[in-house]
C-alpha cells in the first residue's frame, strides 16, 4: 500500500527559493518514498553568499568599504568539477530580483564550437527581454541608446538583439546594411555590446550576469568578456565568471585573460572566491535536513559519505541516489523517518574516489534504452533536443527513456523538446560510457539523418550540426566520393560561419576539410577547385583570429600551388595585409613591391630621385590638356589584372606613409594617376593622393602650380565620390581634408569632413583610414588654436577606442598628441618631458614607425620653445632641419614645425649671431611668404610673425617699425582665432618691450599673452609666465580659466562656428594697441 510521510522544513536558500515541498514525497509510478533532494538548500557557503550580497548590496546603494573606481564588479568563482559553483553564482538571483535588478546566465560547452560566440550574445539577449518589461525602463534605454548609440552601432545590435528596433521605432532604428571587412565584424559587435551595456547599467537596478565554464570560452569570447571586466561605465553590472581552476593553468587563455584584467582595473574591482568541497559539519546538517533526525544519529553516515566522496557536493548527491535506489537508505513505516545500516552500506557498495566511474556505475543501472538515449543525447553536447535523438534511435520510446534519466536526477527540461543535462561531469561520463568506436558510429549516424533535413534553398544551423557530427564521425568515411562531399560541407559551413563572425569555428571547419581531401591528389585537377576555396577562406579566417603563422602558411600553400596569377593574388593580399596588421611595414611593402613585379608593374625597391621626378613628369604629360569635367568622367577601369596592381599601389602608399617613406608614397602615387589616365579611374581615392602629392611639394617649394593642382584634385576627389560609394568615402575624404583641402581654407573648416571620413570608415569596417581621420581631426583642431580642454576628452576618448581595435601606429599618434595636450593643461609635473600618464617618451621613441617620431621632435620643439628650454628647442630644431621630409606628410602640423623651427633659429641667430641661423630663419620666411602668395589662410598669421622677430634681429631697424611688426603678427593671429600664436605673439613682443625698457607696455602685453594662454587652456604656460613674472596676473588668470577656456570655439559643428563677442573684442584691442604703438 501506499503511504505519505510529511515533515517540516526549515527556511532553504536553494535557486529561486519557492515555498519548500515536504521532504519525502510519493511517488506513486514507482510505489515507493524518494528522497527529494530538490528541497535542499546551498550548504557550507554561508560565507561566500554573504559575500555575494555584500558586492550586490554595495553596488546597488554605491556603499563601498573602501574607495573603489567605477565601472565593473567582476567576480571570478573557481573550484573543482562539482564543487557548486554554478549553484552559489546563482543564488544572487533571488537577491537582485529583490532589489528591482536582473538576473542573466550564459554558459559555455565543450562539445559546441559554434555555440561559443553566442553564449554571451545569448545572455545579453536575455537580459533585454527582462528590461523592457518595464515601461519606465524602456524609456530610460531607448532614451540613452539614441542619445549615445551611432545608427550603424544601432544596425549592429540588432543583429544581436532582434527586437530592438521595436523598441526605438522611428528612423533611429531603420535597418541598414552593415558591410564590414571580416577581420573588423566581431570587433564592431565587441564596441556596439559595451556601448549598449553602458547605456542599461544603472547602479539603483543591478545587473548580474554570469559566465559559467569560462574555462571553455573561445578567444573571442575571452575579449569581450575582457571589454565588459574593464569598462569605467558600467556602474551596476556585475559580472561573475565560474571555471574549474585544475583545468585553467598559467598559460590558459581565460588565466591570461583575467591576467590582463587585473592589470587594467584596480583590484577592489576584481573579487576572487575559490570553492573547496564540503566539510563534515555540512554533509551532518544536510543529512539533518533530509532525514529529520538529529545530527548525533546522522554523524555515522556522515563519516561514510565524508570518506566515500570527499566532500565533493556533487559527487555526493549522486552517491545519496545511488545509496536510495538501492535500498541502503529506505524509510521506516515504523518510525516514519529514513534509516540506514552503516554496515550493509560499507559492504555493499565498492565506491571509487573517481567520480567518473562512479556515475558511470549508477548509469550502467539504468534501463538499456535510457541508457542507449543518454549516449546519442551526450553527442549534442550539455544541451539536446529529443527530437534530434530520436532520429539516430528508430523504434525507441525517447520521451520515456529521457524521462527516466530526469526521475535519477541526470536531465532537466529546459524548454519544448529541448534538454540539460544537470551536470558537466554527468554528460562527460556518459559521453565516455561509449568506447570511442561506438561514438563514431553515433556521431556519423547523427550527422547522416540531420543532413537529410537540410532544406536546400534554406541552410539553417542544422549544417552547423550536421557537419560537426559527420566531422567527429569521419573515420568511418572511407570512400573518397563521401569524404569530398563531407569537406563541401565544411566549407559551407565554414562561409555561413563567417558571415555569422564566427572565425574560430570557421576556421576549424575548414581545417576539417581539407584534412578529408587526400594530400597527394588535393591540388589535382578534380580538387583543385575545392582545394583553393578552403585555404583562401582559411588563410582569411586565420588573418581574422590574429593567427600570423598561420595565415602565412595557407597563403603559401596557394601559392606554391594556385596555376595562375589570379588564383595566387588572394593569397598575397591576406599576407600583405597581415604585415600591416602587424606593424610591419616595412616588411609589407617589400612584399608588395614584390607582387607588383611579378604582375608586370615594374617598381622599384628604393624609388630614386631621378625615377620620381620622371613619373611626375610623364603623369603631368598625361595631364596636359584634360580639363577637370575630362578627368571626373574619365572611364573606370575594368581590366582585372590592372585593378589588383591599383590596389597594391594604394596599400604601397598606406604602408609607406606609416614608415616615412615619401619616395614610395610619391612613386605609388604618381603611378596610380599615369595608370588611371591610360586604363581607368580605380577610386576617387586616386585623385586626392595626387592632390596630397602636390601639395607637399607646394609646402617644400611654394611652387604655386603645385598649390593649384593640390586644392584642384582634391576637389575633384569630392567630385568623384559618389561614383564610388562608401567603400571608397572614408579614405577619399581623409587623404583629401588632411592634405589638399586647408591650403586654401582655415583649420577649423576642415574639422567636421575629419569627424565625417571617422564615421564613414567605422560604417563600412575600414578601420585604418577610419582612425587617420580621427587624428587628423585631433591634430587639426590643436593647430587650428581652439581650446584644449575639449582635445584632452576627445584625445583619451579616441585613444581608449584604437586600443580596443587593436589601431597600434594611430593609437601611438593620438597618446603623443595627448602627452603634449596633458603637459600644456598642466595634467602632468614636467611640462617639457613628454613622458608622463599617456605615454613613454623612450619606449616611443624606441619602437614607433618615423612618422609618430617625427611628431614627438615637433612637440618637443614646440614646449621648449614655450617653456624657455633654448637648448633642447636647439637640439631638436637641428634634427628637424637635417630630415626636412619625413613628417611633411601631413601638412597642418607642418606649419606648426616651420613656424617654431623659424622661431627658434631667428632667437639663435640673435643670441649668437651665427650666420647660419641668420640664413636658415630667411630660408623659412620665404617659404611662407610663398605659400601665403599661393593663397594659403593657416600661415598668414605666422608669416607676419616671423618677420616682426626677424625685424627684430635687424639692429638698424626702429622700435616703431618693430613694434609695429608684433602688433601685426597679434592682429592676424586673434582675427583667424590661432589662440596658442596670439598668445606667443604677445608673449614675444612683452619680451621686446622690456628689452626696451618700457615696463609698462611689457606688462600690458605680457598679461594679454597670460589671457590668450587661458583662452587656449594652457595653463602650465601660465603658471610658468607667473613664476618668471610674479607681478603679473597671470595667477589670477590661471584660477579663473575654466569661466573663459571655451568661449571661443570656432570651425566645428558642435561648437558656435561664429567668432564670439569676446572675439571681437580681443581684434579691437590689438587695433587699439597697434594705434598707441
Amino acid at each position: 500500500s501506499s503511504f505519505y510521510i510529511l515533515c517540516t522544513s526549515k527556511e532553504t536558500q536553494f535557486e529561486n527559493l519557492a515555498p519548500q515541498p515536504p521532504r519525502l514525497i510519493m511517488a506513486e509510478l514507482l510505489n515507493t518514498v524518494r528522497i527529494d533532494f530538490t528541497s535542499l538548500r546551498l550548504y557550507g557557503r554561508d560565507q561566500e553568499i554573504q559575500r555575494l550580497e555584500q558586492i550586490l548590496n554595495e553596488t546597488k546603494n554605491g556603499t563601498y568599504p573602501i574607495p573603489r573606481s567605477n565601472g565593473t564588479q567582476l567576480v571570478e568563482i573557481k573550484g573543482l568539477s562539482g564543487c557548486g559553483k554554478s549553484v552559489l553564482a546563482e543564488t544572487l538571483q533571488r537577491k537582485v530580483t529583490e532589489l528591482g535588478g536582473h538576473f542573466v546566465l550564459g554558459k559555455y560547452d565543450q562539445e559546441h564550437d559554434l555555440s561559443q560566440p553566442y553564449v554571451i550574445r545569448h545572455a545579453l539577449r536575455d537580459l533585454f527581454v527582462a528590461l523592457t518589461q518595464d515601461e519606465i525602463i524602456v524609456v530610460q534605454i531607448r532614451t540613452a541608446i539614441l542619445l549615445h548609440l551611432s545608427h550603424d552601432d544601432i544596425a549592429v545590435l540588432a543583429t544581436i538583439l532582434p527586437t530592438l528596433p521595436q523598441l526605438l521605432g522611428g528612423d533611429s532604428c531603420e535597418k541598414r546594411a552593415v558591410t564590414c571587412r571580416p577581420e573588423w565584424a566581431f570587433e564592431r559587435k565587441r564596441i556596439a555590446i559595451r556601448k549598449f551595456l553602458e547605456c542599461v547599467c544603472d547602479p539603483s537596478r543591478p545587473i548580474v550576469v554570469v559566465i559559467d565554464d569560462v574555462q571553455w570560452c573561445d578567444p573571442a569570447g575571452l575579449a569581450l568578456l575582457q571589454l565588459i571586466a574593464c569598462s569605467a561605465e558600467m556602474d551596476g553590472l556585475i559580472l561573475v565568471c565560474s571555471y574549474r581552476d585544475n583545468e585553467v593553468t598559467e598559460d590558459h587563455p581565460t588565466a591570461r585573460m583575467l591576467g590582463e584584467v587585473a592589470k587594467i582595473v584596480q583590484l577592489d574591482n576584481l573579487q576572487s572566491m575559490s570553492v573547496a568541497n564540503l566539510q563534515q559539519s555540512d554533509i551532518v546538517e544536510m543529512l539533518v535536513d533530509l532525514s529529520s533526525r538529529r545530527s548525533d544519529e546522522v554523524e555515522s553516515l556522515a563519516n561514510i559519505l565524508q570518506a566515500r566522496t570527499h566532500g565533493n557536493p556533487f559527487f555526493l548527491l549522486q552517491y545519496l541516489r545511488l545509496l536510495e535506489k538501492n535500498e541502503l537508505i529506505r524509510c521506516s513505516t515504523n518510525s516514519m523517518a529514513w534509516t540506514w545500516s552503516e554496515s550493509d552500506i560499507l559492504a555493499s557498495l565498492n565506491v571509487t574516489d573517481n567520480v567518473a566511474e562512479f556515475v558511470s556505475h549508477n548509469i550502467r543501472k539504468l534501463p538499456s534504452s535510457t541508457r542507449q538515449a543518454l549516449q546519442v543525447a551526450s553527442c549534442f553536447g550539455a544541451r539536446f533536443d529529443i527530437n534530434l535523438v530520436s532520429l539516430a534511435m528508430s523504434g525507441v520510446d525517447i520521451p520515456r527513456a529521457i524521462e527516466l534519466a530526469a526521475q535519477d536526477g541526470l536531465v532537466e527540461s529546459i524548454g519544448p523538446s529541448l534538454f540539460k543535462f544537470t551536470h558537466d561531469r554527468i554528460q562527460e561520463v556518459v559521453y565516455d560510457f561509449a568506447c570511442p568506436t561506438e561514438r563514431e558510429v553515433i556521431h556519423y549516424t547523427i550527422g547522416r539523418m540531420v543532413k537529410r533535413l537540410i532544406d536546400a534553398n534554406e541552410v539553417d544551423d542544422a549544417i552547423w550540426i550536421a557537419t560537426d557530427q559527420l566531422n567527429k564521425g569521419q573515420k568511418l568515411i572511407q570512400a573518397q566520393e563521401e569524404r569530398l562531399e563531407l569537406a563541401h560541407l565544411n566549407l559551407t559551413a565554414a562561409q555561413k560561419a563567417k558571415e555569422k563572425s564566427a572565425f574560430y569555428p570557421a576556421a576549424r571547419y575548414l581545417i576539417a576539410g581539407i584534412s578529408l581531401i587526400d594530400k597527394r591528389k588535393r591540388w589535382n585537377k578534380e580538387n583543385y577547385s575545392l582545394s583553393l576555396s578552403l585555404f583562401t577562406l582559411l588563410a582569411e579566417m586565420e588573418k581574422c583570429v590574429g593567427h600570423s603563422e598561420a595565415c602565412y602558411e595557407a597563403a603559401k600553400e596557394i601559392a606554391v600551388h594556385a596555376r595562375s596569377l589570379k588564383d595566387k593574388i588572394s593569397s598575397w593580399m591576406v599576407r600583405i595585409e597581415v604585415l600591416g596588421t602587424e606593424g610591419k611595414t616595412a616588411q609589407a611593402i617589400a612584399e608588395t613591391t614584390d607582387i607588383l613585379n611579378q604582375l608586370g608593374e615594374k617598381f622599384p625597391k628604393n624609388p630614386s630621385k631621378i625615377a620620381i621626378g620622371l613619373e611626375c613628369v610623364k603623369t603631368k604629360v598625361l595631364l596636359r590638356g584634360r580639363s577637370d569635367d575630362d578627368l571626373a568622367n574619365l572611364p573606370l577601369v575594368t581590366d582585372g589584372r590592372m585593378k589588383i596592381i591599383m590596389e597594391l599601389l594604394a596599400k604601397m602608399t598606406e604602408f609607406s606613409f606609416h614608415e616615412g617613406m615619401v619616395d614610395h608614397v610619391s612613386m605609388a602615387g604618381f603611378r596610380m594617376m599615369k595608370l588611371s589616365l591610360k586604363h581607368g579611374l580605380y577610386s576617387s581615392h586616386v585623385f586626392a593622393i595626387y592632390g596630397a602629392l602636390s601639395g607637399c611639394t607646394a609646402l617644400l617649394s611654394g611652387s604655386l602650380a603645385d598649390y593649384h593642382d593640390a586644392s584642384r584634385f582634391g576637389e575633384l576627389a569630392m567630385r568623384t565620390l559618389p561614383r564610388f560609394g562608401d567603400a571608397a568615402r572614408c579614405r577619399t575624404i581623409v587623404v583629401a581634408t588632411l592634405f589638399s583641402t586647408h591650403l586654401k581654407q582655415p583649420f577649423s573648416h576642415c574639422l567636421d569632413p575629419s569627424l565625417e571620413a571617422y564615421k564613414s570608415g567605422m560604417q563600412v569596417g575600414d578601420m585604418n583610414f577610419s582612425f587617420c581621420g580621427t587624428a587628423g581631426y585631433l591634430y587639426l583642431y590643436l593647430c587650428a588654436g581652439l581650446p584644449l580642454e575639449p582635445l584632452l576628452k576627445d584625445c583619451q576618448s579616441y585613444a581608449t577606442q584604437m586600443a580596443e581595435y587593436s589601431s597600434p601606429t594611430y593609437y601611438q599618434h593620438t597618446t603623443v598628441l595627448h602627452q603634449f595636450v596633458l603637459n600644456l593643461t598642466g595634467n602632468d609635473r614636467n611640462p617639457t618631458e613628454l613622458t608622463g600618464s599617456a605615454m613613454d617618451l623612450e619606449e616611443y621613441l624606441r619602437v614607433a614607425p618615423s612618422l609618430v617620431v617625427g611628431f614627438i621632435r615637433i612637440f618637443q620643439l614646440w614646449l621648449s620653445f614655450l617653456f624657455e628650454d633654448i637648448e633642447q628647442a636647439k637640439e631638436t630644431a637641428e634634427i628637424l632641419w637635417k630630415a626636412p621630409r619625413d613628417e611633411d606628410t601631413l601638412i597642418a602640423i607642418t606649419f606648426i614645425r616651420r613656424l617654431y623651427q623659424g622661431l627658434v633659429f631667428l632667437r639663435l641667430a640673435r643670441e649668437t649671431g651665427k650666420r647660419k641661423y641668420r640664413k636658415r630663419g630667411r630660408q623659412i620666411i620665404r617659404l611662407f611668404e610663398k605659400i601665403v602668395q599661393a593663397g594659403n589662410l593657416n600661415a598668414l598669421h605666422g608669416l607676419i610673425l616671423l618677420k616682426a622677430e626677424a625685424l627684430r634681429n635687424n639692429k638698424k631697424a626702429k622700435p616703431h617699425a618693430v613694434r609695429m611688426a608684433y602688433d601685426r603678427a597679434i592682429a592676424s593671429a586673434s582675427r583667424g582665432g590661432f589662440n596658442h600664436a596670439s598668445a606667443v605673439a604677445h608673449e614675444l613682443a612683452s619680451k621686446y618691450y622690456r628689452e626696451q625698457g618700457d615696463e609698462e607696455w611689457a606688462s600690458f602685453y605680457l598679461e594679454k599673452a597670460s589671457q590668450r594662454y587661458v583662452e587656449w587652456n594652457a595653463i602650465a604656460k601660465v603658471n610658468q609666465l607667473e613664476v618668471a613674472y610674479p607681478d603679473s596676473s597671470s595667477s589670477e588668470l590661471a584660477n579663473d580659466w575654466k569661466n573663459v577656456g571655451s568661449r571661443n570655439f570656432r570651425g566645428v559643428s558642435r561648437f558656435n562656428p561664429r567668432p564670439s563677442v569676446a572675439h571681437h573684442g580681443h581684434s579691437l584691442s590689438h587695433s587699439v594697441v597697434s594705434r598707441s604703438a
